[in-house]
């Protein structure tokens, strides 16, 4: 690795090191350096030391001291990526392979700057961003392609529009309650330093998940700057904050839950109350029978709950939706297996999958169907009706509806 770092800075790109590491299905890099669009350097002893106190990071380039453009040609389980851009003409152009098997492709900046867009087979990445440099790049750069470029009504070879997507709104009181249970956390819990275990790129992670789920720059700083050990640190932190990129909150939810830490308002998007969860009619006043479930009303109760997991894919969106699941296969009397097993087919596909797991998701339900079902045993009255809700053949038309 240091060899490559040192063979980039003699090519005069500057570089920083980065931690490259695999979570889940993905790899993660996060760079071991503070403000590193500015730290990255060709000074050959400061890059001798960074990789004597690093020696497994690889080189990272900052793209706007670079003066270049990246397009990230991916092969994540969506679309391949790298047979899209092999398949279009483009001028010759220096590229490299990256860890995964996707492929990074190296332009000049166009006359307006790109910062960062998508396109169908990957991202375009530019001012603001960096790449791991996985092998010198070598060959011609020309200027990024039109066909790249982020502007309104260009969408040939599928590239989206680079208008960025407006800040999610939050409820101020829903921010507060949230910033209130970020400070019953111990900082002292992530201290590298001290605490065996503690690493940077779990402290990066509630970073990022702080700053989707609305706290401040100055909230989160202010709780970082108590651990006395980093407490002259609070620049470097806000230059990681204002590079840093949330996508979810889901490492704030996590380590929440790991402490048992609950917070008053939960509700997704920002809303100030968590979504109301409909009762179950556990006795029956009139002696009539009752009327048979309406199951189309019950598909779209269900797929209601199913849409909020993509809408919010936290922890604790995924045992809400679980819990009204849970109601309506008791009130509709479903197969309780079947349903827990179409939550989980829908929760694997969103970041559930990294920041729970398949075992922590299939726990979240089996826990939020186990809550609902102690709560019916304690209030149904008769000891006669506590006994296991039998299933009926109309399970299967919901089932079918919701795939």
């Amino acid at each position: 690795m240091k060899r490559l770092a040192l063979t980039l800075a003699k090519a005069n790109f500057p570089i920083f090191p980065v931690n490259v590491f695999r979570r889940g299905d993905r790899w993660r890099k996060v760079p071991y350096v503070a403000d590193w669009e500015n730290a990255a350097t060709t000074d050959l002893p400061v890059i001798g030391e960074w990789w004597m106190q690093w020696p497994t990071a690889m080189p990272g380039l900052p793209l706007s001291r670079c003066g270049l453009v990246v397009v990230d040609a991916d092969r994540h389980g969506g679309a391949d990526g790298v047979a899209l851009i092999r398949a279009m003409t483009l001028p010759p152009h220096a590229v490299t392979t990256t860890k995964s098997g996707g492929e990074h492709h190296f332009f000049r900046q166009p006359p307006s700057p790109v910062h960062f867009t998508k396109w169908a087979g990957g991202e375009v990445l530019g001012i603001g961003r960096f790449v791991v440099g996985y092998a010198l790049p070598e060959g011609v750069m020309p200027e990024l392609p039109e066909v790249f470029w982020p502007s309104e009504g260009n969408l040939r070879s599928g590239v989206c529009l680079n208008i960025p997507s407006p800040p999610a709104h939050h409820d101020p009181v829903v921010v507060a309650d949230r910033t209130t249970a970020l400070r019953k956390m111990n900082v002292r819990d992530w201290n590298g330093k001290r605490v065996e275990g503690g690493k940077h790129e779990e402290w990066y992670e509630l970073l990022l998940g702080c700053k989707y789920v609305g706290i401040s720059l100055a909230d989160f700083t202010e709780w970082c700057v108590n651990d006395p050990d980093y407490a002259d640190d609070a620049e470097d932190i806000e230059c990681q904050w204002h590079h840093a990129r949330a996508k979810h909150g889901g490492a704030f939810w996590r380590e929440l839950s790991r402490r048992k830490i609950k917070v008053r308002h939960v509700g997704g998007n920002g809303q100030a109350q968590r979504p109301p969860t409909p009762k179950v009619p556990l006795t029956d006043p009139d002696p009539e029978p009752r009327p048979k479930p309406n199951l189309r009303r019950a598909s779209a109760r269900m797929s209601s709950a199913i849409d909020a997991i993509y809408r919010d894919p936290t922890e604790h969106c995924l045992f809400w939706a679980s819990c009204l699941c849970s109601e309506i296969v008791h009130e509709c009397k479903l197969n309780p297996t079947q349903i827990t097993n179409l939550i989980a087919g829908n929760a694997y596909p969103t970041p559930l999958r990294n920041t729970l797991g398949k075992e922590g998701i299939r726990r979240t339900i089996e826990n939020a169907f186990a809550h609902v079902r102690r709560k019916i045993l304690n209030e149904i009255p008769n000891p006669d009706q506590r006994k296991e809700t039998p299933c009926v053949d109309q399970e299967l038309e919901v089932v079918a509806e919701l795939e």
